[in-house]
């Protein structure tokens, strides 16, 4: 599955601001893929934390196959050595088991959440150690799916952003002005800000 946004997103953000709409009319839609059971996504969204985008892919496959695929009776019965094959370091391993505890021995509804504001989403989930506002902000990008979040913290905004309107990576009080500038659709902005960065290069 994949974020659900269109012309009406795209158009908007090309109209406030002649910049992002560069950058929409040059890389066209970009699809990015979403995790909509939030109990997964947080799991994977701590596997992706602080490690390159193909080692993350590895660890989540080995993951996947040793829980058969986030089967219940798996997930509650693996242990420390699982998760140190799986290549998990030891306090990634520990979050997760917090996550799983929660949802089958506390019985905390995950989905709850999704009647949850966005600032009271991030309130909830960084009480689960492990997650902070970062991580939390990704789930409410890519599970979900909430359009109005521009994660400042996250070095490929910043150095996105730096790279569209010069400004410096690391003055994160000057990029703040971009939440408001992107608002409603911060989101589908970050996509293309990520591009950019990605890239490093922006199309004049």
């Amino acid at each position: 599955m994949y974020f659900e946004y269109g012309n009406e997103e795209k158009e908007y953000l090309s109209k406030k601001d002649s910049t992002i709409g560069k950058a929409i009319s040059h890389y066209g839609h970009i699809y990015r893929e979403v995790e909509k059971d939030i109990f997964k996504a947080l799991i994977k969204n701590i596997l992706s934390q602080q490690i390159s985008t193909k080692a993350y892919e590895t660890i989540l496959s080995r993951f996947i196959n040793l829980t058969n695929d986030f089967d219940d009776m798996r997930l509650m019965s693996i242990g420390e050595e699982d998760f140190k094959e799986c290549g998990i370091s030891k306090r990634k391993a520990e979050y997760i088991k917090t996550i799983i505890d929660h949802k089958y021995i506390y019985n905390y509804d995950f989905n709850s959440l999704k009647g949850l504001n966005d600032d009271e989403v991030i309130e909830s989930l960084i009480k689960f150690p492990g997650i902070g506002k970062w991580t939390a902000q990704m789930t409410l990008k890519f599970s979900l799916e909430r359009k109005d979040v521009l994660a400042l913290d996250d070095f490929g905004i910043r150095k996105g952003l730096s790279i569209m309107y010069q400004v410096n990576v690391n003055d994160r009080n000057a990029m703040k002005k971009y939440k408001d500038v992107f608002t409603p659709y911060s989101t589908i902005a970050s996509f293309y800000i990520w591009r950019v960065a990605m890239d490093n290069e922006f199309i004049k």
